[in-house]
Formats: structure tokens, sequence, C-alpha cells
């Protein structure tokens, strides 16, 4: 079946075994406990097609907080979001008194910022956007996805996201987006750790619609998380 699949090899003799994992160049060793990396392989479905429009295309990355605002006004914003307007400045990298990172202050770039350099876009070359996470989220890299179906605020609405593509298009540029689909944030409407949501989350209840998307070892405190975060 398609998918990314793990594996090692196992070599029983009589009463010793010993397992073949993968070191760190690639080559296999011999482990006497079956600790260590395993392989990798991928699997695609046979008769895959990649697109062909973005073969050879010229791909640009941009993280839409700092690429380009476009000034105007930011409505429905939550309270607790630091709204920075020294473009140029450091961002707040440091922990706060709770030893907490709490990466939640903005530059305010947005999506009709970027549509105002689709030109310059456009002179570079460019035949591909690939956005960082639009989602709503509660950091300004929004890798902690809120909510799946909705574009974060300080970035506009769905509205502009649709004119955003559309003024694409006329330049030649498709757009790529970032989905982050392997782990959503605590503060979310999937776990909705802070409460900040209505909904019912999987930290809020075991019989949230959410619950089977997370793996919890002691429930609700102690979970599988996306590099301990």
């Amino acid at each position: 079946q398609p998918g990314v699949f793990f594996y090692y090899f196992h070599i029983n003799r009589g009463q010793e075994n010993y397992w073949v994992k993968r070191g760190e160049t690639g080559k296999g060793y011999l482990s006497q406990s079956g600790q260590g990396s395993d392989y990798q392989i991928t699997v695609y479905q046979k008769g895959f097609q990649t697109p062909d429009e973005v073969k050879g295309g010229l791909f640009y990355q941009i993280f839409p907080d700092r690429f380009y605002s476009s000034g105007e006004n930011i409505e429905n914003a939550p309270d607790d979001r630091i709204l920075r307007s020294d473009w140029g400045g450091m961002p707040y990298f440091l922990p706060n008194e709770q030893g907490e990172i709490l990466n939640n202050d903005y530059f305010c770039g947005d999506l009709k910022g970027i549509e105002q350099k689709l030109n310059y876009l456009e002179s570079l070359g460019v035949t591909i956007l690939y956005l960082n996470p639009i989602f709503e989220a509660h950091s300004n890299h929004r890798y902690n996805t809120a909510n799946y179906l909705k574009i974060d605020p300080l970035l506009g609405t769905e509205q502009d996201f649709s004119h955003l593509c559309a003024e694409a298009k006329k330049h030649g540029i498709k757009i790529i987006l970032d989905g982050v689909f392997s782990h959503t944030g605590s503060d979310s409407i999937y776990f909705n750790k802070e409460n900040r949501y209505d909904t019912l989350g999987a930290f809020n209840s075991m019989n949230s619609p959410y619950f089977k998307w997370f793996h919890f070892i002691k429930y609700p405190d102690v979970y599988q998380s996306w590099w301990g975060f």
C-alpha cells in the first residue's frame, strides 16, 4: 500500500537474536538489543504522476508575517497578540517570567501585502508561491494550527485569499499552501487546552469528536506531541 514505512532485519540463530539497524551513514550494523534507527522506504501509488505545471517551475517561499504588510486596518485580532509597528525590529525570542517562549508578537504581514508584490515576484521569474501556514494559529509561525478551516485574522479573509489566487494566476503564478496535518496546536478547536474555543476539545473530554486524533499516555496531561512541545 502507498505510504511511508519503516523496517529492519531480524536474524534468529537458535537462542541468539540479532537485528540489523540503520547507522548514521545509512550502512547497517548488528544490534543485540534491537535498539537503533530503522530503515525507511516510501511506496508511491502505481502510475502516480507529478503535476506537469510545477515541472521546471521557480518556487518562492514566503513567511507571511514578515514578507510585506498592506498597512490596512486589522480586525478581529485576538487580544493576546502583540502587534509590532517596527518592521525591521528583532522578534521577541527570549522566555518570559514563566519560562515560556510564546512567539506572540506579529509584524502584520498579510495576504494583501503579498498581492501588492506580485509584479515584483513575476519580475523574478517566480511561477509558484509556497506560503508557510496561513490558517488560524496562535503563534507567529502558525505551525500550531488552531483551525484548518479559517484564515488567520491578521492575514486577512477567505475573500482576500481567493483574490490573491486569482491575481496570481494573471501573473502566471500558482500558489501552494503549507498544510500542517501531522499535528495541531494545543490552543486549538481540536485540543482546546487553553479553553479559548467553545468546542469540546480532546483535552476537555474523552467524548470529544477529536479525541481519537491524539495519543494520550496519561489523560489528559501526558500525550504525544511534536518534538516534545
